[in-house]
């Protein structure tokens, strides 16, 4: 992957894992943006991650948050997801949101 070191692929694969699991009827995608995606990370970047559901309630962004815990404390590599549904998504490109511009252009898929 992109820019990760082997501690951080393993954590973003074992979080895909967990939300595939979780989220099997609602998982769209996972791609990985920022200064990763670039190749431009520093050593204290963290993991700039995109999750696309097909509807997201405030239950499954809380969900996502336990699981991003759980591999900050297994693994200690911080994982910053930003959540989307698929709808909410297209909207904000239709208004050409600047931030979901630079993750159309920068996001590598996981």
């Amino acid at each position: 992957m992109h820019g990760l070191t082997k501690l951080e692929q393993q954590a973003v694969a074992a979080f895909r894992r967990e939300l595939k699991h979780a989220f099997a009827d609602k998982f769209v995608s996972l791609s990985l943006f920022g200064s990763k995606a670039r190749g431009e990370a520093r050593p204290d970047s963290d993991v700039d991650l995109l999750v696309i559901l097909a509807d997201k309630t405030w239950d499954d962004e809380q969900q996502i948050f336990s699981l991003v815990t759980e591999v900050f404390l297994q693994a200690g590599v911080v994982l910053s997801p930003k959540v989307y549904s698929a709808r909410e998504l297209e909207q904000k490109r239709g208004r050409h949101n600047v931030f979901v511009q630079d993750i159309d252009r920068d996001a590598v898929l996981v």
